[in-house]
């Protein structure tokens, strides 16, 4: 498992603000898709984790079907059903690592000494994340947050057997000469465009978030 700790200069911009002031500028990257699927949200510094979570679904287009964690550090930290399902944990952890509930756990404090951390959606697929911090803004009184400011690419579709399987949806779907190609087309996905981002939409399903 990557590790994720503090890299390169604190990102803190002008004068000391109280964490209630603040709004972090995050890049979500999706890891092991290449060329990347990438998300550039805003969100207050007092964000749970466990709102951060929807913020990531909404923003990049899963539709939050399956189980995740977020890992800072050596620490893991997931939603409090899994907390108390022992059948939920996450698979293979190093003996090192502690398990918390991410209820109530703010995004200052997840990036508190460190300006990146990893989430993780659908234990099958193994989708990761990074959340990397870019910078610091000030809250502005009439913004409205979350709110998705760019983007590229389409989220892949669930269930499609993680970063390999994709390579190989995509390649089905790109070639009328493969011999899924033609299942393909009985399916939802047939009109799918990696290519496509709709910024608008991503701000719907955020919309719902606020």
């Amino acid at each position: 498992m990557a590790s994720y700790e503090a890299t390169g200069p604190h990102l803190v911009r002008g004068p000391k603000v109280t964490p209630l002031r603040r709004v972090f500028q995050l890049r979500i990257s999706l890891e092991g898709v290449r060329p990347v699927v990438w998300r550039r949200v805003l969100v207050t510094s007092d964000t749970s984790l466990e709102k951060l979570h929807r913020v990531i679904q909404a923003a990049m287009g899963w539709e939050d079907f399956h189980l995740h964690y977020f890992c800072v550090a050596a620490t893991l930290y997931q939603p409090q059903a899994m907390m108390e399902e022992t059948d939920l944990m996450p698979p293979a952890l190093p003996a090192d690592f502690s398990i918390q509930s991410e209820q109530g756990v703010r995004l200052s404090r997840a990036l508190a000494d460190r300006d990146r951390f990893l989430y993780l959606y659908d234990f099958g697929d193994n989708w990761e994340h990074e959340v990397r911090l870019e910078k610091e803004l000030v809250l502005d009184p009439e913004g409205r947050y979350p709110l998705c400011v760019e983007g590229k690419r389409a989220c892949p579709p669930e269930d499609v057997g993680g970063p390999d399987g994709y390579r190989d949806f995509l390649e089905a779907l790109g070639s009328p000469c493969h011999p899924e190609h033609e299942a393909l087309k009985d399916r939802a996905v047939q009109d799918f465009d990696p290519d496509l981002f709709d910024r608008e939409s991503a701000n719907r399903r955020l919309e719902r978030i606020r």
